[in-house]
């Protein structure tokens, strides 16, 4: 079993003046051998511990997490707290998305394709999200507490505009194995803050790593192994 884990080496510039502040910076992957894993994105990062006095305002348009093609799309989806995201079935056969999570238990039953059904995400934490019917099906909402966040692109590019003034933790969540936290403090001045992600594959991980995906052995809501993923 090849497992990842998550180093994160970083560096710390601030730069000329922007319209706003920004986090920014560059995750980048190996596996154990040291070769580069070409696709890093969907690495949440995310500001951890900055202060505020006043509520965050919840999205009006409400994130989606679609069955698709015996997928999740997406299968990393970084909410605020207090979002609802809708869940809506767009393939020609039934699904049942549920999720067994502390953060956030539910069970959307059997619905056929071209039906949806909203989940509130109202604690902060990771919730593993799973169809009933097919195992291979493995997707993330991840609920923050404020609305700094973002994902990488396919380049580990990533960068957060509107970044508070304060001294805080940029932190990272990876799928495949933990994330690492830094902390920065972004001064009062209009500029950039340059952090950088390295993520190598290490030993204490509890994912099994098939290269570009994920399998995750889970039990079905009932606690049974699933018979066949059809």
């Amino acid at each position: 079993m090849r497992l990842l884990g998550v180093i994160v080496i970083l560096a710390t510039s601030v730069q000329a003046a922007e319209k706003s502040h920004a986090v920014f910076g560059q995750v980048t992957i190996r596996d154990d051998a040291g070769a580069l894993i070409e696709d890093a994105g969907g690495v949440l990062i995310y500001l951890d511990g900055v202060a505020s006095d006043t509520a965050y305002p919840i999205p009006a348009i409400r994130p989606k997490m679609a069955s698709r093609e015996k997928k999740f799309v997406p299968d990393v989806l970084p909410v605020l707290v207090g979002t609802t995201v809708d869940f809506p079935n767009t393939d020609p056969i039934l699904h049942n998305v549920f999720s067994l999570s502390k953060t956030k238990s539910f069970d959307l039953g059997l619905y056929h394709g071209g039906g949806s059904h909203p989940v509130t995400f109202d604690k902060p934490g990771v919730v593993r999200v799973y169809c009933n019917i097919h195992e291979g099906m493995n997707g993330y909402v991840i609920a923050l507490e404020n609305p700094h966040f973002t994902l990488t692109d396919a380049q580990g590019r990533y960068e957060i505009p509107g970044a508070p003034p304060g001294t805080y933790s940029v932190a990272s969540w990876y799928r495949f194995g933990p994330g690492k936290t830094q902390t920065i403090t972004v001064g009062n001045r209009v500029g950039r803050q340059e952090v950088n992600f390295k993520m190598e594959k290490g030993d204490e991980v509890n994912f099994e790593l098939v290269r570009t995906r994920i399998t995750y052995r889970h039990r079905n809501k009932w606690g049974q192994p699933y018979k066949k993923d059809y």
